[in-house]
């Protein structure tokens, strides 16, 4: 198992969540090999937002498995 961490920045809010709805769908349909290293199926393990300096900002926590 690994994890990883992604942030997403905006500037306004909407933005900030669709962009990081993206990232999420495009991480939990991916598979295969890299490397390598076998991909299996990468989940969303938390999340959570923030607003610094006029920025939206989003952390998505993932764990991936590797096969």
């Amino acid at each position: 198992m690994a994890s990883m961490e992604i942030i997403v920045a905006a500037e306004n809010y909407t933005d900030s969540i669709q962009l990081a709805e993206k990232v999420k769908d495009i991480l939990e349909h991916t598979r295969g090999t890299y490397n390598d290293i076998k991909v299996g199926k990468i989940s969303l393990s938390e999340s959570d937002e923030d607003y610094i300096e006029d920025t939206f900002i989003q952390k998505l926590n993932f764990n991936i498995e590797i096969l």
